[in-house]
């Protein structure tokens, strides 16, 4: 514990030194800055999961990089943490108020109707607006997510199911993870400062960091606006531009002299106002993050060793940006969400790995191989308990991945096998299972594998892609594994329609189709295999798909989209 304790505060001074390092036009970078088996150790487990893209930073130099990190994708929640961001100057100059309340700020909202609590004998209620309680919640209020306000957003993606009844709690004594929040958040700050999210993203932050990917029009309020008049203010950054927004972060809110963030700001806003243990509802209530300004400061007993202030922005389907201020360290994570996800427990996992802890499954792994299960297990559970050492289900999941993509096949078995063991639940592991049953050539366990998971409907829609390249019937479609590769490359090319545009690539005896919007972003991705009733079937999606002359004709009952040949 005492060389840990030295090395962190060896490290501590480093970040201090390094921190007057910035990129400038693009990153420098520095391979040594982690060692050896901490990058591999990342680079495998990131493999082994969802990553669309990854970004590493210390000393102000990137570290590693993974996959992607130019392009622009969607923040989700990940846009709440930059807002909180913008807030600091103009809380330090007066400009915004934090005890100025909703009513104060002339807010209010639509008619909104809540159903009535399950079991209960009185009928839904419907309420003009905001109630007179509600109108009462402050600012602060807002970004801590404590206003009490359970009006519906304008849009989805948090706990208002888990709301108590409106009207029913004090703005500031109960936390509830509520979009209405952050989206009045989002007004509160345009009226106060008089300056659109957007256009405050690059003059205060955007610009004066040199962002490489910005880009103002790409930027939207998106939402129901007869739901809630509160949009959502979403961002889409690069992976590289949110590290540059952690950087900032990590130096305090000050880049190359320029104090872009007060200081005091940074460190108020990244603190613990609301410990998990006071989260709700119940189930929130397990770590490893409280709840700051709009950020997720590690919190209590997982807020030491390395993680001493450390936090963290959350946003769905895998979009973080961690500052570990203890070790000097940022890391940007983006997956871009369309059929694909990293969750909490992958991102806390991996940042243990960047900061140096060690996988269970390189201790565990050698004792299975030798001594058999039982004996790994043991060791495994004594493991949990243990300071620096991961032993969770991503941990053998990604070793047998790891193992897998080396065509270690019978360790990648043993691997996937003994987490099973540990967590029955886990469906990647079985999907990962029979993958590697399949590439070891034991089709009939591989096929069995695969049948029990689209049974039990985890992640039923990657196995069903599976059996569909075995060949094996899916929803009553049988597929063509011979299927002409002529005639596969004779329909691949680009096709457009009025709101989309489609990439379509042979893939082995398959067709990959790529859907993409108006901004460039993926709105769809799948898989089309050649169906023995003609044209295509995506298997998990209900979909056919056709090339009729010159089109591209993709079915879901009587609905049709069409896209004309380009190229």
């Amino acid at each position: 514990m005492v060389r840990r304790t030295l090395t962190l505060v060896c490290l501590a001074i480093a970040s201090i030194s390094s921190a007057q390092v910035y990129p400038g036009k693009d990153w420098q970078t520095d391979p040594h800055a982690l060692s050896p088996e901490v990058l591999r150790r990342v680079r495998d487990y990131v493999r082994a999961l969802d990553t669309t893209s990854l970004v590493v930073v210390k000393g102000g130099k990137i570290a590693f990089q993974y996959g992607d990190t130019k392009t622009l994708s969607y923040l989700a929640s990940s846009r709440k943490s930059v807002l909180s961001m913008l807030y600091g100057k103009y809380v330090e100059d007066g400009t915004i108020d934090l005890g100025k309340t909703v009513g104060d700020l002339g807010m209010d909202d639509n008619p909104a109707t809540t159903p009535a609590p399950e079991g209960s004998k009185e009928g839904a209620i419907t309420y003009p607006g905001l109630l007179p309680i509600e109108k009462t919640a402050r600012v602060r209020d807002l970004i801590m997510a404590r206003s009490s306000v359970y009006h519906p957003a304008s849009n989805g993606g948090d706990l208002l199911e888990f709301a108590p009844p409106r009207g029913s709690q004090q703005p500031g004594a109960y936390w509830l993870y509520s979009n209405w929040d952050f989206n009045a958040a989002g007004y509160a700050f345009e009226k106060m400062t008089g300056k659109k999210i957007f256009d405050a993203l690059r003059d205060d932050i955007a610009v004066p960091i040199g962002m490489q990917d910005f880009d103002r029009q790409r930027q939207q309020m998106l939402g129901d606006l007869k739901v809630s008049r509160y949009p959502a203010y979403h961002m889409w950054l690069s992976t590289r531009d949110m590290a540059r927004i952690g950087l900032l972060m990590l130096n305090d809110g000050s880049w190359d002299g320029k104090q872009l963030v007060p200081s005091d700001w940074v460190r108020e806003s990244t603190k613990v106002w609301t410990p998990y243990t006071e989260f709700h509802p119940d189930s929130e209530k397990h770590g490893p993050w409280g709840y700051g300004y709009l950020w997720w400061p590690y919190d209590g007993a997982f807020a030491t060793d390395g993680f001493e202030g450390a936090y963290t922005s959350r946003g769905a389907f895998g979009q973080y940006v961690a500052v570990l201020p203890a070790l000097g360290i940022v890391a940007a994570h983006k997956t871009v969400p369309v059929n694909r996800s990293v969750q909490d427990d992958n991102w806390d996992a991996l940042l243990h790995r960047i900061a140096g802890d060690v996988p269970a499954s390189e201790i565990v792994l050698p004792i299975l191989k030798a001594k058999g299960r039982d004996a790994a297990m043991a060791r495994y559970v004594a493991l949990k308990k243990t300071p620096h050492v991961i032993a969770d289900e991503s941990d053998l999941y990604s070793a047998g991945v790891a193992a897998d993509n080396a065509k270690d096949y019978a360790g990648a078995i043993r691997a996937l096998s003994l987490n099973l063991a540990l967590y029955p639940r886990s469906g990647r592991t079985l999907l990962a299972l029979g993958r590697a049953q399949r590439h070891a050539g034991n089709r009939v366990l591989a096929l069995k594998t695969f049948r029990r998971i689209v049974k039990q409907s985890r992640a039923g829609a990657r196995a069903q892609i599976e059996l569909a390249s075995m060949g094996e019937p899916v929803d009553g479609h049988s597929f063509l594994l011979s299927y002409s590769r002529v005639a596969l490359d004779a329909v691949a090319g680009r096709y457009k329609s009025k709101d989309l545009r489609y990439i379509v690539e042979r893939d082995g005896n398959r067709l990959h189709i790529r859907e993409i919007d108006p901004f460039g972003d993926l709105n769809d991705d799948y898989l089309a295999f050649p169906d023995s009733r003609g044209g295509f079937y995506v298997p998990y999606d209900w979909t056919s798909v056709a090339f009729e002359k010159n089109e591209i004709v993709r079915t879901l009952g009587s609905d049709k989209q069409r896209g004309t040949r380009v190229r």
